[in-house]
Parts: structure tokens; C-alpha cells; sequence
């Protein structure tokens, strides 16, 4: 076991740089697409910023804080460049240990009471399927069930699908339900094909105030908490964006081509939104709807679950969570995210991440940033 921890400990620091270079890449490469978006700064503000993240084991992205910069018109010396966010604080909050625990969507129905999350239709563990109450299920059994689904339903993997990837739409057409990619499901070649564990849900249809920017498909607040080092019992919500999706599209993701708008704390919607490339949308890219003079009246429902989901989840402090606001205005959680949480989206409408809680936020990480066990067993990162 020494032997072991010894491996891990010394695995840890190149896997720590890679990510690093990792997003050093991709800053580079969206430089290439909007040039514009990198101009310096002023010297002082650059400074700033600088002096306020230093003392970590890498250094703070200027490429990251003028594109954040130029994008919003705020220089803010709290803004956090991903290629520190990533490989240090996110660590430091949250014990990566557990991050597959709670980002499972199989055993949300076991952690959080029923109404909160998608009704669930069908589970599948490689080969076999299971009820919503997660007995096993024969295939015949399994059928009857799809069977009985009125609507649309939504399957995806339980875990690592970000960007939108492993997430499916059955369409359903006369009793038969036909995936996005043209393809009608069989459960029992499902069951043969499938290596991934894999969960159907019903279609949650959403209130009509987010269905006027994208009505195909389900637009999301991605609103992330943090659990206050230092004063663990207080939880608080940070940032709040609304993501659209591309027209026609079934998924919501900045990365398949939609767009997030900031939510300001009284429900205001920022007067534009922004793509995975940095462009500007003042209205809607699918219905042309503009964003300018919009509120979100549930929004303190909204930021309500979103704290009462972290105040269960007590081994991690920042948490990204995408909710819903389904047809009668009730907040729904999709999902929950723990780890590769971007920070980026948050600045680009003119408000650090961290806020108020910057100081509090790098200090602690300054503290621990060395002492962060992540690697407790041999593991790679995709």
C-alpha cells in the first residue's frame, strides 16, 4: 500500500501539468478563431491579477483573463483562468474521490427524494435492465414498461457524457421509439450492444418562459454552489446561466453549439448570451428572441434546490448543477457536476466566479494545494 500511495503521489504531479497544457492548448487555439478577443489589457489590471493568483504551483493565463476581459469590458483581478482552476482549485474544493458518486444519475432516485430529478423509465446495467425501483427486469418485462411511456424519452450514460455526448432523444412515433440518429430501439439488441451503464427517463417538458429561446429541446440553468471553507455549514450560490440550444438541436451544451446568457441574482437576464467561441447573441440564435429586459421569476426556487442538493452532498464544496423549470414552474435537477466544471462562462457577462468569496476561495487553496490526496488508487484521466 506505501508503494502504492508513493506511485500515485509521483503520477499525480505530470497528470497535474498535463491538464494544465491541456487548456494552454485550447486558449490558443480560440485565439487563432477570434484574435480580437486577446488584446492586453491595461498594464496595471494585468498586474493586478497576477499578484493576486500568485504563490500557485502554475501561473495564472493572461490569455484566459483578456479574452474574459475584452469579452465582458470588466477587468476583474478575481477572474480565474482555467488552466489554474482545473488542475489546482477545483481539486482543492472537491475530494475527486467522490465526484463519480454524485455525478452517477443511477443512484440519484437512492440519494434525493422522488419529484426532484426526471422520471426515471428504464435502468441498464451491462446486460442486464432494471425498474425505476431498480429491480431486474427480463426483456419482455423491460418492453412492457417502454411500452407503457406516453411521450418522448431521453436515454444517456450514468456518467462521463459531458459536452452532450452519450445523451439520446426516442422520439416516439406510434408506439415505436426512434432515436435521433433514425434507428428504432430494441431493447434486446440494446442489450447486446450496449457496454455503458445507461438510464431512460421521460421527457421533461419545460415552462414556456425557457421554451421560447429553443422549444426542441430542454434549456437548462447551470447554477453552481459553493460550501464556504471554513464555515462548512453555509452554502451559497455563485453564478447562475441559462444555456440554450443551437435550433433543432435536442441538447442544450455551449459545445454542441448552444449558447449561455448570465443570470443575475434578482432573475435578470444579461442583455446577451455567448458562444463556446466568444461570439455575441442579443437574442436567440433559434427564435430570435431577445434577452434584454427578461427575468427569471423562479429564480429563487431555483437557487433554493440548488442549495438544498448540496447541503447533502457534504464531501464536495463547489458544485455545478443544471436545473430546469418544467411545465408547471417547478425546479428539476437534470444533473449534478463535481468535476471539470469550466469557469469561464461565468465572467464573460461581467462577474467573477468566485465574487465576494475570492479571497476566502485562494487562500484556502494556497493552504492546500499541496496537501490534496487525490490519487489514492492508480487511475488515468481522459
Amino acid at each position: 500500500m506505501r508503494l502504492l500511495t508513493k506511485i500515485n503521489h509521483f503520477i499525480s504531479g505530470p497528470i497535474k501539468t498535463r491538464i494544465w497544457w491541456s487548456y494552454r492548448k485550447k486558449w490558443k487555439n480560440t485565439k487563432k478563431i477570434c484574435p480580437h478577443r486577446f488584446t492586453p489589457r491595461s498594464p496595471q489590471a494585468e498586474r493586478e491579477y497576477l499578484e493576486f493568483w500568485k504563490g500557485f504551483k502554475f501561473k495564472p493565463s493572461l490569455e484566459n483573463y483578456r479574452y474574459i476581459a475584452n469579452m465582458s469590458d470588466v477587468d476583474d483581478k478575481t477572474t480565474v483562468s482555467e488552466n489554474l482552476f482545473y488542475p489546482v482549485l477545483e481539486r482543492c474544493l472537491n475530494n475527486i474521490n467522490y465526484s463519480t458518486i454524485y455525478e452517477n444519475k443511477m443512484l440519484y432516485d437512492k440519494f434525493f427524494k422522488k419529484g426532484i430529478f426526471p422520471t426515471t423509465v428504464l435502468r441498464f446495467i451491462p446486460k442486464h435492465f432494471y425498474s425505476a425501483d431498480y429491480e431486474m427486469l427480463s426483456i419482455a418485462e423491460a418492453e412492457k414498461i417502454v411500452a407503457g411511456v406516453k411521450g418522448d424519452m431521453i436515454g444517456k450514460t450514468v456518467l462521463y457524457h459531458c459536452q452532450g455526448h452519450g445523451v439520446s432523444c426516442y422520439r416516439n412515433k406510434d408506439g415505436r421509439f426512434i432515436k435521433n440518429d433514425g434507428s428504432i430501439l430494441n431493447l434486446q439488441n440494446f442489450c447486446e450492444q450496449q457496454n455503458a451503464a445507461y438510464i431512460f427517463q421521460e421527457v421533461l417538458q419545460q415552462c414556456e418562459f425557457t421554451k421560447q429561446f429553443n422549444p426542441t429541446c430542454l434549456n437548462t440553468f447551470r447554477t453552481i454552489t459553493l460550501r464556504l471553507p471554513g464555515d462548512e455549514g453555509r452554502i451559497v450560490v455563485l453564478k447562475t446561466l441559462l444555456k440554450v440550444g443551437s435550433p433543432n438541436n435536442y441538447v442544450d451544451n455551449v459545445e454542441s453549439g448552444g449558447v449561455c446568457v448570465g443570470v443575475f441574482p434578482d432573475g435578470r437576464l444579461n442583455a446577451y448570451a455567448t458562444s463556446e467561441r466568444g461570439e455575441k447573441f442579443f437574442a436567440s440564435p433559434g427564435t430570435g428572441i431577445r434577452f434584454e429586459g427578461l427575468y427569471v421569476k423562479d429564480i429563487k426556487r431555483i437557487h433554493e434546490l440548488a442549495i438544498h442538493l448540496a447541503s447533502q452532498i457534504q464531501e464536495l464544496r463547489i458544485l455545478s448543477m443544471d436545473i430546469a423549470l418544467d411545465e408547471k414552474n417547478e425546479p428539476r435537477c437534470i444533473e449534478i457536476n463535481s468535476a471539470s466544471q469550466s469557469p469561464s462562462n461565468y465572467f464573460t457577462y461581467g462577474e467573477s466566479l468566485f465574487g465576494e468569496h475570492a479571497t476566502l476561495v485562494r487562500d484556502y487553496c494556497l493552504k492546500h494545494q499541496y496537501d490534496v490526496d487525490e490519487f489514492n488508487y492508480l487511475r488515468t484521466i481522459s
